[in-house]
């Protein structure tokens, strides 16, 4: 006997759980500080350079801020805002990952594969915390 309601419903749970990250506070740490690199691009308009209190960033590549600022200057600087990007990164790694291990396996095994990527307390801890793995993948 076939369950075809387990498989979406954990996923909706799992993304669920994910999305809840988003409107938590941010950690004190790294993820302010990028969320903070990201506002000061917003407002001050220099998305060239990195700057953290007046002294260059030279620690972590561009992209990530860049995004982070996109999606601050359509939405608002908020936390919630900064969050949002790393759960957008979050839903095209799990979707690739999904095409992929279907291109190369079959439906069972990346419906696996899925269920296995979202429920890793590295990627949910990452995807809460914005951590560049999450953008990465």
């Amino acid at each position: 006997m076939r369950i075809r309601w387990l498989y979406p419903a954990l996923i909706a749970l799992l993304l669920l759980a994910h999305l809840y990250g988003v409107f938590t506070p941010l950690l004190m740490g790294d993820s302010a500080l990028y969320a903070q690199i990201s506002k000061s691009m917003v407002t001050s308009g220099e998305y060239m350079d990195l700057y953290v209190n007046g002294k260059p960033w030279l620690d972590k590549p561009h992209f990530q801020f860049w995004v982070g600022a996109a999606l601050m200057q359509l939405l608002g600087c908020h936390d919630w805002v900064y969050k949002l990007c790393s759960f957008l990164f979050l839903l095209v790694g799990v979707r690739y990952t999904y095409l992929y291990t279907t291109r190369e396996y079959n439906r069972i095994t990346a419906q696996a594969a899925v269920l296995i990527l979202l429920s890793a307390l590295h990627t949910m801890i990452s995807s809460s915390d914005v951590r560049a793995e999450i953008i990465l993948m």
